[in-house]
């Protein structure tokens, strides 16, 4: 299993627990309004955060996870609606390829919403209760710390620039699930 390194940087730093092949987006590189721009985010894998569901009732319709999309305040949730966060009723960690141990351990940070994940958001069909939503996880971050994930969160990768002098651009920043991009000369995570 290949694993990519890069800094999310939100109110805390996440670290790497497993991750994918990279792909590139439909629409990468075009212009596109804002609109247009949100239905091609919310189609595609896209970073989420999660949270527990502590209602009581029945299991699958309680007891999954909330997600919402990072760095956007409404979310596309299975059934097609729009909103500030959607139910779903299990997320699928498979395409992790983690051993059986580690992925227990991303599933109970899962179930703590202490992770910030990259995925789609699917409809699965359970029996007796028909088509709810499913997560279909394709990375998980863990905190570096042991503070909840907040506020707004961004890929950090080396740049591969090496300078002789201060500003040095090293680093290249995008905002997640936006086309916000700049180049950073460093980084403070104080």
């Amino acid at each position: 299993m290949r694993i990519r390194h890069f800094v999310l940087i939100g109110s805390l730093t996440v670290s790497a627990f497993g991750c994918s092949a990279e792909t590139q987006a439909p629409g990468e590189g075009e212009q596109v309004s804002d609109s247009q721009n949100q239905e091609l985010i919310a189609d595609q894998s896209t970073y989420y955060s999660v949270r527990p569901d502590y209602r009581r009732c029945v299991s699958p319709l309680c007891g999954g996870v909330w997600v919402s999309r990072v760095n956007r305040p409404n979310t596309r949730c299975s059934d097609g609606s729009f909103a500030s966060e959607c139910y779903v009723a299990d997320a699928d960690l498979s395409s992790l390829g983690l051993p059986e141990t580690q992925e227990a351990d991303v599933q109970s940070e899962l179930r703590a919403g202490r992770l910030i994940l990259r995925g789609k958001l699917t409809k699965k069909k359970y029996q007796g209760f028909g088509k709810l939503g499913y997560f279909e996880v394709s990375e998980a971050w863990e905190p570096a710390t042991s503070a909840e994930p907040s506020g707004k969160f961004y890929r950090v990768t080396n740049s591969g620039i090496r300078c002789f002098t201060y500003p040095c651009p090293t680093f290249h920043e995008a905002k997640l699930n936006r086309r916000a991009e700049q180049a950073l000369s460093g980084i403070d995570l104080t």
